[in-house]
């Protein structure tokens, strides 16, 4: 999580300060935001393993928070600009209640169907192995581990799963940034 906000640390104040000196167009972070979050979600997806360490993560982390940092700051900013100042503060409560609810609703989302992939892929494990195949196998288990391994097994799969929705959702967003128009200077 520190290197995610390292990077939202870099990169945020980066990209506002080209977007507030007209050095480049607000809908450029914002699109480069929209390709970083999803490639950082299908690279966590491709890692997760029952032997990933944490430094197997790490461009994924640093990618996720410079694509939060270009999509949220430069557009934030933007829109309390673009307020008159008796609105601004009104604005601004509109804009992180809108964001908070997205929040909200997204990670109750993904939860639902993590929780749902979790089930599923116990079920299809307990289903497809048993304590003989794994002997068979060579593996020496008591029906407690076996039960543990299944259920690492099936969290690992579900949060592989989560971060393809969340890579598969955030890509047809891209188009939506070409309807943004660039605010008077």
């Amino acid at each position: 999580m520190l290197l995610r906000i390292v990077a939202i640390v870099v990169v945020a104040p980066t990209a506002v300060l080209l977007v507030n000196a007209n050095k480049i167009d607000v809908r450029i972070p914002v699109a480069l935001g929209f390709v970083l979050v999803p490639l950082s979600y299908a690279l966590l997806a491709e890692e997760t393993t029952a032997s990933s360490h944490f430094w197997m993560f790490a461009t994924a982390l640093v990618i996720s928070g410079a694509g939060f940092a270009c999509l949220f700051s430069p557009v934030a900013n933007v829109t309390i600009r673009s307020l008159p100042a008796a609105q601004a503060t009104q604005g601004l409560a509109i804009f992180k209640m809108s964001l908070l609810m997205g929040g909200s609703v997204a990670s109750t989302g993904l939860g639902i169907i993590y929780d749902h992939d979790a089930a599923s892929y116990q079920s299809l494990l307990r289903g497809s192995a048993s304590l003989g195949h794994l002997a068979n196998a060579g593996a020496n288990l008591t029906a407690g581990a076996y039960a543990s391994l299944v259920a690492q097994q099936a969290a690992i799969l579900a949060f592989a799963d989560n971060s393809k929705w969340v890579a598969l959702a955030a890509l047809p967003m891209l188009p939506l940034v070409l309807m943004l128009k660039k605010p008077p200077a």
